[in-house]
């Protein structure tokens, strides 16, 4: 078997409360490796919300990570036998804020986070081609060679643990 399967849309969803009053700007850099093929995830920094004021203690957001915005679907699509992830956090990317109540930090603050990853079963197949070297024990020698099927099922399992399953139900293929 041959050919390539794109998953179409995938998403990463960094769910978080932030507590720090301080700009942090975040790197995070992902390489998908298979064989002798890498691909990048590359997404640009981003910052991640924070309070700007004692008042508000707590801010909950959400950063996305899709196909907006990175190689989030080629990457997958690969699909990779090994990723690479670094990171980094850079806090006032822009300098040092200047005013009252600027990158503050309480005994009690916090950063809580979650991930959330979205795959939906939306993909493309590309060049699919199955072959075979045994001759085919389904051909009939009558001209009506699938009468006899009503469905054919094909069971993939991939090395990333992944599933993949097609059933085609049909009286005549």
């Amino acid at each position: 078997m041959s050919g390539q399967i794109h998953i179409i849309n995938p998403s990463i969803a960094l769910n978080y409360s932030n507590s720090f009053g301080i700009p942090i700007q975040v790197t995070l850099n992902a390489t998908g490796k298979r064989n002798s093929q890498n691909v990048n995830l590359g997404l640009l920094p981003f910052t991640i919300a924070y309070p700007t004021s004692l008042t508000t203690r707590d801010v909950t957001s959400s950063f996305a990570i899709d196909t907006t915005n990175s190689s989030l679907a080629s990457l997958i699509s690969l699909p990779p036998s090994r990723i690479s992830f670094t990171g980094s956090g850079k806090m006032n990317p822009a300098g040092r804020p200047t005013g009252a109540n600027t990158n503050y930090v309480f005994g009690n603050s916090r950063f809580l986070g979650s991930v959330e990853v979205d795959i939906p079963l939306l993909m493309r197949i590309d060049s699919l081609k199955l072959a075979d070297t045994l001759d085919n024990f389904l051909k009939l020698k009558s001209t009506d060679n699938t009468s006899f099927m009503d469905s054919l099922q094909v069971k993939i399992n991939a090395n990333n643990g992944f599933p993949f399953w097609c059933f085609i139900k049909s009286n005549s293929l």
